[in-house]
């Protein structure tokens, strides 16, 4: 099997392997754990469904945000306008 292997930014290599029956995933802070292909592919399906759920959430977030910046403006402007017509009786 013949595969392309990342070695830094925008820097690859090809690689030949007699067989692939485990594969490595980094998991983060320092660790690096053996997985079956099955499994390691489980693992990294869950991983994009959980990323294409934070990104909605994300979004969501943001809209969410917007409507709050816009509600307090709104109410600045009420609460301004209250002030001017009891300054004018």
């Amino acid at each position: 099997m013949e595969l392309t292997h990342l070695l830094n930014d925008h820097v690859y290599q090809r690689v030949k392997t007699d067989s692939l029956d485990k594969v490595l995933l980094w998991l983060g802070s320092n660790v690096m754990v053996e997985f079956s292909l099955d499994e390691a592919r489980c693992i990294l399906e869950d991983n994009y469904k959980t990323e294409d759920g934070v990104t909605k959430y994300e979004k969501e977030l943001a809209f969410l945000k917007d409507q709050i910046t816009t509600t307090e403006v709104n109410m600045a402007h009420v609460y301004n306008y209250g002030i001017r017509q009891k300054a004018g009786r």
